[in-house]
């Protein structure tokens, strides 16, 4: 959770799933506003949270090690003049997919490996930007093989619509946006 939208907080479910674990610091007040908070979990006891922070307008991303109990420290995911959200999710194997919204323009997605890389590079996962066409909300389901859903709605004048493209994991390939609803 974010404190005064200026730091990052985590808790974990105690084993015995009654209470909450003492309160963590993933990221203390370094300027700007936390827009977003996303957080997923897999059947490890791996977690991985993303978030984007406006001003330095940076995404940062942390996981819970579970072989030594706690949080590491954050890493910077993008920086980008127009990180307005992000997302996360994590398969049973812990494998993982971020998606972010950049320039109000461009939803990307990204493969990781919690506690080993982010080396693999964003790929636009929308299609091209119409003149006057922002984008918002985007968020991201995931399944325990790995397959993946991003979701996101544009705004082009005062007309929406509901996008996603598809993740698959046994291909490693996004299919391509496509309109879930047609025009609103």
């Amino acid at each position: 959770w974010r404190t005064n939208v200026e730091s990052v907080w985590a808790a974990r479910l105690a084993a015995s799933g009654k209470s909450w674990g003492t309160p963590v610091t993933l990221e203390p007040n370094v300027g700007g506003i936390i827009w977003t908070i996303s957080v997923a979990a897999d059947k490890t006891d791996k977690a991985a949270a993303i978030w984007s922070r406006l001003g330095p307008n940076v995404v940062s991303s942390a996981w819970f090690d579970s072989a030594i109990g706690s949080w590491v420290e954050p890493i910077e995911v993008h920086r980008d003049a127009g990180v307005y959200s992000a997302a996360i999710g994590l398969s049973d194997s812990g494998n993982g997919i971020t998606v972010l919204l950049a320039n109000a323009n461009v939803v990307f997605g990204r493969r990781f490996t919690p506690g080993i890389d982010f080396a693999e590079s964003h790929i636009p996962l929308s299609g091209a930007t119409a003149s006057g066409q922002t984008l918002f909300n985007v968020s991201l389901a995931m399944n325990a093989r790995g397959d993946a859903v991003a979701v996101w709605m544009r705004l082009v004048g005062s007309t929406g619509n509901f996008l996603a493209n598809r993740f698959v994991a046994t291909t490693g390939a996004w299919l391509g946006e496509v309109s879930l609803v047609g025009e609103l």
